[in-house]
């Protein structure tokens, strides 16, 4: 499997993607449980087709841990397919702040950029009930008032992000 690992990298490298996914697949059959393999399978496949890449990926759902490679996939994609197509990896599997406080907070960033303000709102909230002093969060949650055009509650969210130790790159938006 491993050998058939290398090979695939090497034919990558030499952007022979379709023969990298063949080789991939079949140290996956030798060795189904190399996430590592599994990923550049995906990556491979994604240069290709994303109807591929998306079967790939639900394989790996079944075998690896799902909330890692959705926040991984949703990375992946974010540049290839735009916020709609990664958020949509995200939101297909419901996660509490307390279990995966990253899950929710990328999700709630990937919501902003798709201009779903009141859905990023929701995801900030709930960080927020877990983690009341992070300034990030409290900073997202403002910023989506903002964007609602909900001031009162914007201006509040701001004050509150500053209090409780808003980094300085962020002071400066968050004065304004």
């Amino acid at each position: 499997a491993e050998n058939l690992y290398r090979q695939g990298i090497a034919a990558a490298k030499e952007q022979r993607m379709a023969a990298a996914v063949q080789y991939w697949q079949q140290a996956l059959i030798h060795s189904p449980e190399r996430l590592d393999v599994r990923q550049q399978l995906i990556l491979g496949a994604l240069s290709i087709n994303r109807e591929i890449a998306d079967s790939h990926f639900a394989e790996a759902l079944r075998l690896h841990d799902a909330l890692s490679l959705r926040k991984w996939y949703a990375r992946i994609l974010l540049p290839v397919a735009g916020a709609v197509q990664a958020v949509a990896i995200l939101d297909a599997q419901e996660v509490a702040a307390e279990e995966d406080a990253e899950y929710l907070s990328l999700r709630a960033g990937l919501w902003h950029q798709t201009g779903n303000y009141a859905r990023a709102e929701q995801d900030y909230s709930n960080l927020l009930q877990v983690f009341p002093d992070n300034s990030l969060y409290r900073f997202g949650l403002a910023v989506s008032f903002d964007q609602q055009q909900e001031s009162n509650k914007a201006l509040q969210s701001y004050s509150q992000a500053l209090d409780d130790g808003l980094g300085n790159d962020l002071r400066a938006y968050a004065l304004n």
